[in-house]
C-alpha cells in the first residue's frame, strides 16, 4: 500500500514539475518606431506645406509604415484615413503634405482650419 502511496505523489509532483511552453514566445516577435526628429507646424493655406518625422525601428525588420489620420482624436482604427505607405529604410522620414491630408479627410487642399490639430497615426508593417 505504501508503495502505491509512494507511486502516486511520485506521479502527481513528475507532472507538476514539467515546464510549460513560455507565454511570450507564442506571441511572436514585433516591432516600434522611436522618433529621430520632426518638424510638426503644418500651413494650412499652403497645399505644398509639409510636416515630416524621422523615426528608427527597434524590433523585427520592417517593410513600409502606413499613416493615417482621423477627423478627431481616436484610437479606433476604423475611423482611421490611409494617407498613404511609406517604404522604410533604416533611417526613414514619413513625410505629409498639407495636400495628402486634406485628400484624406475628404477636404480641399490649402483649405485645412487654420490652428485646428490634426492627429496622424503609424503602422508598422513586418516583412515576416
Amino acid at each position: 500500500m505504501k508503495r502505491y502511496i509512494t507511486a502516486f505523489i511520485l506521479l502527481i509532483l513528475v507532472n507538476a514539475c514539467t515546464k510549460k511552453a513560455d507565454f511570450y514566445s507564442s506571441l511572436g516577435k514585433g516591432a516600434y518606431l522611436t522618433k529621430v526628429s520632426s518638424k510638426t507646424f503644418l500651413n494650412a493655406q499652403d497645399p505644398n506645406a509639409t510636416i515630416n518625422l524621422v523615426v528608427n525601428s527597434v524590433g523585427t525588420e520592417l517593410a513600409s509604415v502606413n499613416v493615417y489620420t482621423a477627423a478627431t482624436a481616436t484610437l479606433d482604427k476604423s475611423q482611421w484615413k490611409l494617407i498613404k505607405n511609406v517604404p522604410f529604410t533604416t533611417e526613414t522620414t514619413l513625410t505629409v503634405t498639407n495636400r495628402e491630408l486634406a485628400t484624406a479627410l475628404g477636404l480641399q487642399p490649402g483649405n485645412l482650419t487654420p490652428g485646428a490639430v490634426y492627429n496622424l497615426y503609424n503602422e508598422v508593417i513586418t516583412k515576416d
